[in-house]
């Protein structure tokens, strides 16, 4: 396929007249609008058009969890990403263990809102109805690490332990963390890879992904591209975002 199409797409829809009505319902202050009888696939395009054209952040409810699935896949078709707010899987009132992997999933995507890195974001009806804690609460709880920043480990190894995480000598799941002489490994929820924080006195020097079951490392700063629920890799500004285990 032409890497050019996708582009076309999107660029036909400036002059397509359901769209022009949608762009002004939204420039005209609404919140909510609801779309119907449309096919997935064309809502993800027009989704990815109203934000790379108009700027537009967006919050996309869909039917069901494996529509929302199916959505961002459709909008990595027209080169636009989008994070995904996944239902707990489990009945109301349910606990959830804070080591799953959908509560890393569900904090990833509550952590960007709070610090507007998720312009896009795809739920599903059961999922955007569950209730989630207040920005600031997030805000509150949320941990940001970057290569040179001033690091405590005892005092992260205490909040890590207090929300939740297991301290281990080497980490192998999700959850646990392990602290060794000037090195702290961490495994969030989530994550496919741990994260491996490598400091000097009170300093970060370097922040790498590893596999946990080889203990093998990563290249820095090629660690983590795309989405990844714990960190970010922007070149010498390498950081972390630890989701502690308090958040749901």
């Amino acid at each position: 396929m032409n890497k050019k199409e996708p582009q076309v797409l999107l660029e036909s829809l400036k002059h397509y007249g359901p769209y022009i009505e949608l762009r002004r319902a939204l420039e005209s202050g609404q919140k909510t609008l609801a779309i119907k009888e449309a096919e997935l696939p064309f809502l993800a395009m027009t989704a990815a058009a109203l934000y790379r054209f108009e700027g537009k952040k967006l919050c996309v409810v869909v039917p069901t969890d494996q529509e929302a699935e199916n959505f961002i896949r459709d909008m990595g078709f027209f080169n636009a990403s989008a994070g995904i707010l996944p239902w707990w899987q489990t009945g109301a009132y349910r606990s959830v263990s804070v080591r799953s992997r959908i509560f890393g999933e569900r904090v990833r995507t509550l952590a960007d809102l709070v610090h507007g890195k998720a312009p896009l974001v795809v739920a599903s009806v059961r999922a955007f109805m569950t209730p989630v804690p207040p920005r600031s609460y997030l805000a509150e709880k949320l941990i940001i690490l970057k290569r040179s920043s001033k690091f405590d480990p005892e005092h992260i190894a205490d909040r890590l332990s207090q929300y939740g995480y297991l301290r281990v000598p080497r980490v192998s799941l999700p959850g646990e963390y392990a602290l060794r002489g000037e090195v702290l490994d961490l495994y969030m929820p989530g994550d496919d890879s741990a994260l491996r924080i490598q400091f000097e006195f009170d300093m970060i020097e370097k922040i790498t992904a590893f596999d946990p079951g080889t203990q093998t490392g990563f290249d820095s700063s090629a660690a983590y591209q795309g989405s990844h629920v714990g960190a970010r890799n922007s070149g010498k500004n390498f950081r972390a975002r630890i989701w502690l285990s308090a958040m749901p």
